[in-house]
């Protein structure tokens, strides 16, 4: 999602794979991110950056993992 965006996004359901982070999540949106999976070992940094979040981004997460079935957190 790009910078400086706002808003709310809804990230669900998805096979997701490759970037230097898979899934970026900054700026000012808001997410409910629910039953995603990431392609394991398919990123340069990791599967997912939340590090420039704004507090209470996440409105929901649950249900994410990697392809080999390890939980990904925000």
């Amino acid at each position: 999602l790009a910078d400086n965006s706002v808003g709310e996004v809804v990230v669900q359901d998805n096979w997701l794979a490759g970037g230097g982070y898979t899934l970026r999540l900054h700026e000012a949106m808001k997410y409910r991110v629910t039953g995603n999976i990431i392609a394991d070992g398919t990123w340069g940094f990791g599967p997912v950056s939340t590090s420039n979040s704004v507090p209470g981004a996440f409105l929901e997460w649950s249900n994410n993992t990697t392809s080999t079935g390890v939980t990904v957190n925000p």
